[in-house]
């Protein structure tokens, strides 16, 4: 039997959605529309969604964390586009305030903190998180970490 599938999902134009089966996550930096400016791509987030339930083991039903956001709006947008794609395809998705799940992990505001730790819990993503603008693939990691720990 395998893990149940966790999706962490850190809204906006430098969030990234992470999926965590066994191992370390696979990370994918948020979908944007190059041609327009502050426009996420819904037909490449819809598509991360499609791969994971084609990946899922029938009858389990993956998880999908979302960090809930209040604004600015286009960070609600995003939630909202992540909350839709999640429910089309019939994930259990959960919203989390930052401060709930980075209290788990002792975090504060610093993006530093979590990158630091997401390294260190998967050292194997140092070939993908490289700097510091790359928190929202760190933050998406434990999101879907938070998610396997905390929600039953």
């Amino acid at each position: 039997m395998t893990a149940r599938i966790v999706i962490g999902c850190d809204p906006g134009f430098t969030g990234a959605i992470a999926v965590l089966g066994r191992g370390a996550p696979t990370l994918y930096r948020m979908p944007l529309l190059k041609q327009k400016k502050h426009a996420y791509h819904v037909v490449g987030i819809i598509q991360i969604m499609h791969d994971v339930f084609v990946g899922c083991e029938p009858g389990v039903r993956p998880l999908m964390i979302i960090e809930r956001v209040t604004r600015p709006s286009s960070l609600t947008r995003c939630m909202g586009i992540l909350e839709a794609a999640g429910e089309a395809f019939g994930f259990e998705a959960v919203t989390v305030r930052p401060q709930e799940w980075k209290g788990y992990f002792n975090l504060g505001p610093a993006k530093a903190d979590a990158i630091a730790l997401a390294l260190k819990r998967w050292p194997s993503l140092r070939r993908i998180i490289t700097k510091a603008r790359d928190d929202g693939l760190a933050e998406s990691a434990l999101l879907a970490l938070w998610g396997r720990e905390v929600v039953k």
